[in-house]
C-alpha cells in the first residue's frame, strides 16, 4: 500500500513538475517574442528615420539641380534672345542706315499716329452724319424757296398774260374784224412767246443764287469739318507724345 501512494505522488509530482515546465516555457516564449518584437520595433524606426534622413538630403540636392538647371536655361535663352535682337537690329541698321533707338522711336510715333487716326476717323463719322443732317435741312428750305418764289412768278407772269389778252380783246372788238384779226393773232402768238422765254429765263435766275447759296454752305461745311478733324488729330498724337 505504502508503494501505491510513493508511486502516486512520484507521478503527481511529476505531473506538477511537467505543468510548470509548461508555464515556464511559455512565459519565456512569451518574453523572447516581445524581446525580437522590441528589437523589430526599434530597427524599424531606426530605418525609417534613415530613409527620411536620405530623402531629405536627396530633396535639397534635386531642388539645387533644378534651381541650377533653370538658371542655365534662363541664361541660355536670355543669350539666343540678346543675339537674335542683336543681328535684327544689325540687319535693320544695314538695310536703313537708322540705329535701334532711332527705330523704335519711329515704330512708337507710328503707333501714336494710327491710334489718333482711329479716334479723328470715330469722330469723323460723327461730323460727317451732322454734316449731311445741315446739308439736307438747306436743301429742304431752298427746295421751298424754289418753289414758292417760281409759284409766285408763274403767277405774276399769268396775271399778265391774261391782262394781256383781256386788253386785246378789247380792242379786238371795238375794231373791224376782217382787217384787225390778223394783227391780234400775231400780237398773241408774239406775247405768248415772249412769255415763254420771260418765264424761262426768270426761273434760272431766280433758283441760280439760291443754289449758288447752298453749294457755298455746303463747301463752307465741309472745310469746318476738315479743320476741326485734322486739329483733333494733331492735338490726339501731341497728346500721347
Amino acid at each position: 500500500m505504502s508503494k501505491v501512494i510513493t508511486a502516486a505522488k512520484q507521478v503527481w509530482s511529476a505531473k506538477d513538475q511537467i505543468t510548470r515546465n509548461i508555464w515556464l516555457a511559455g512565459l519565456g516564449a512569451y518574453d523572447k517574442g516581445y524581446e525580437s518584437a522590441s528589437n523589430t520595433m526599434t530597427k524599424s524606426h531606426s530605418i525609417f528615420d534613415e530613409l527620411v534622413e536620405r530623402g531629405r538630403k536627396l530633396e535639397a540636392d534635386t531642388t539645387q539641380t533644378i534651381s541650377s538647371q533653370k538658371e542655365k536655361l534662363a541664361t541660355a535663352s536670355q543669350n539666343a534672345t540678346n543675339a537674335l535682337q542683336g543681328k535684327v537690329q544689325s540687319a535693320v541698321s544695314n538695310l536703313t542706315h537708322i540705329d535701334a533707338n532711332t527705330f523704335d522711336n519711329i515704330i512708337d510715333k507710328i503707333e501714336q499716329i494710327e491710334i489718333a487716326l482711329a479716334d479723328a476717323k470715330t469722330e469723323q463719322k460723327n461730323a460727317t452724319a451732322t454734316e449731311i443732317e445741315a446739308v439736307q435741312d438747306i436743301i429742304e428750305k431752298v427746295e421751298l424757296a424754289v418753289t414758292n418764289k417760281a409759284a409766285t412768278v408763274t403767277a405774276e407772269i399769268t396775271a399778265v398774260v391774261e391782262k394781256v389778252t383781256e386788253a386785246v380783246t378789247g380792242i379786238t372788238t371795238q375794231v373791224t374784224p376782217v382787217s384787225v384779226k390778223p394783227a391780234v393773232t400775231e400780237v398773241v402768238e408774239k406775247v405768248t412767246e415772249a412769255v415763254t422765254k420771260i418765264t424761262t429765263q426768270v426761273t434760272p435766275v431766280i433758283v441760280k443764287p439760291v443754289v449758288t447759296e447752298v453749294v457755298e454752305k455746303v463747301a463752307v461745311v465741309k472745310q469746318h469739318t476738315k479743320k476741326v478733324t485734322n486739329r483733333r488729330v494733331k492735338k490726339n498724337v501731341a497728346k500721347k507724345k
